[in-house]
């Protein structure tokens, strides 16, 4: 290894081009559906509500704090459900 190298970052090895594609924001995030953020919070919330049926219970605001949802986000999270097809959750 040359003293140069621990100097230099190693970008400046790349070309303007290479440093550009490496760059490019991710079209991924672009395309993300919401929806697929409801369905995880939801079974979230039905995992929590499960055990806490098997323990006796509890009350929506614990198990909204369990699945680490506010009350709001909950309630959300539970109106958007009811508004799914059946076998959709």
């Amino acid at each position: 290894m040359s003293p140069d190298s621990k100097s230099s970052p190693p970008l400046d090895n790349f070309s303007s081009r290479e440093k550009a594609k490496a760059f490019r924001p991710v079209l991924s995030v672009e395309k993300y559906d919401p929806s697929i953020g409801l369905q995880i919070d939801f079974r979230k919330l039905c995992k929590v509500r499960d055990e806490l049926n098997l323990r006796g219970g509890g009350s929506f605001e614990y198990q909204c704090a369990l699945a680490g949802l506010t009350v709001a986000r909950g309630l959300e999270v539970e109106e958007k459900a009811m508004q799914w097809p059946e076998g959709t959750s």
